[in-house]
């Protein structure tokens, strides 16, 4: 079953039935739920790509991946270091290094 329609099945039938048998009645695990449930909320791709590549241009290309990620932290988006790590790699949005 796709995640986006399990979770409204299960938001639909909250009223009805609680969230424990609206997933055994789906067959799927109340943990499992809530993970999709919460990753509903996160950003979607794009929009990460972009506020990343906002932060790097904003701070002049001098942060990497460790320092973006605890800014996006700061604002309430919890994100990995290494996805962080990844899109910046993707990108090619590397850190300006002094000599």
């Amino acid at each position: 079953m796709e995640a986006e329609l399990v979770v409204s099945c299960i938001e639909s039938l909250r009223g009805e039935l609680s969230i424990t048998q609206a997933c055994a009645w789906l067959g799927v695990q109340r943990s499992t739920y809530y993970r999709w449930k919460s990753r509903k909320k996160n950003m979607n791709e794009s929009n990460i790509v972009e506020r990343i590549r906002e932060l790097y241009s904003q701070h002049k290309f001098r942060y990497g991946y460790r320092k973006i990620t605890a800014l996006l932290r700061l604002e309430q988006q919890q994100m990995n270091h290494k996805r962080v790590q990844r899109i910046m790699q993707r990108e090619q949005l590397q850190c300006r290094v002094k000599k």
